[in-house]
């Protein structure tokens, strides 16, 4: 849950801000504000949300319903390919280059995706697991997960790097900031100062230890945490299936 949520709400941070600088918002011929980009996920889950439901249905009658540690994993595989596709696509973008809009669609249906998986599947299982006398507690512990989640998905959101306005502005004030984000120039003072003003750092950003100097590896972030988290709970599965005592 708390890597779910972590890469899941970076739709109103580092998304948001990737939506307003460095992409193409046309969409059929209406330039789309970058904070609206959102609307997707709402209307995905409203389109969706009977469908997944129909679906585990019809398993459950065919006997090949998977278990709902099962399903979680599957919602976990599916942001971790939804931020792949995402890194794949700005890759080579460079520094003014726009990603289509249409990306950041497809992000948000794969990513509904995986919250119907996850999200309320996870809820109920909380309430089909815990002991009665301690179900109210169990609910918080489960909710304090999705609140750790938001909370590594400020810090994640923090390492986003420079993007395309930021280089943009820095241009108008004469100051190749690649230049200095690849420490091949040593800025000076003043335009230290003059950067500051406008909210551009002079150093990449940093994550356990590796530098972030591009989208790409933004992103790739997310596919890993995610991938791994997906991975290690498939693993976990037979192991959840015993313990759950034929709860699915």
């Amino acid at each position: 849950m708390i890597f779910f949520w972590a890469a899941f709400e970076q739709a109103g941070s580092s998304l948001t801000f990737i939506a307003d600088n460095q992409t193409d918002r046309n969409f059929f011929g209406w330039n789309m504000p970058p904070s609206m980009v959102q609307i997707f996920n709402g209307i995905f889950v409203v389109a969706f949300a009977i469908p997944f439901s129909i679906l585990w249905d019809k398993l459950r009658a065919k006997g090949k319903e998977p278990i709902s540690p099962m399903k979680q994993a599957f919602g976990l595989a599916l942001i971790a390919i939804s931020y792949f596709i995402i890194a794949h696509n700005v890759k080579d973008l460079g520094n003014s280059g726009l990603l289509a809009v249409k990306w950041l669609i497809l992000l948000y249906l794969i990513q509904t995706f995986g919250e119907l998986c996850l999200s309320p599947i996870g809820l109920s299982l909380v309430g089909k697991l815990a002991p009665k006398r301690f179900s109210s507690l169990l609910y918080g512990v489960f909710f304090l997960s999705n609140a750790s989640g938001y909370a590594l998905a400020g810090t994640l959101g923090s390492i986003l790097p420079a993007t395309g306005e930021q280089f943009t502005n820095a241009t108008k004030m004469g100051i190749d900031l690649q230049g200095i984000l690849d420490k091949k120039i040593v800025p000076t003072a003043e335009q230290i100062k003059l950067l500051a003003e406008q909210k551009i750092s002079v150093i990449n950003p940093s994550f356990a230890g590796f530098e972030i100097h591009n989208l790409f590896e933004f992103f790739m972030v997310f596919v890993v945490l995610c991938g791994i988290a997906s991975i290690l709970l498939f693993s976990l599965t037979p192991l959840l299936k015993k313990m759950m005592h034929g709860i699915r």
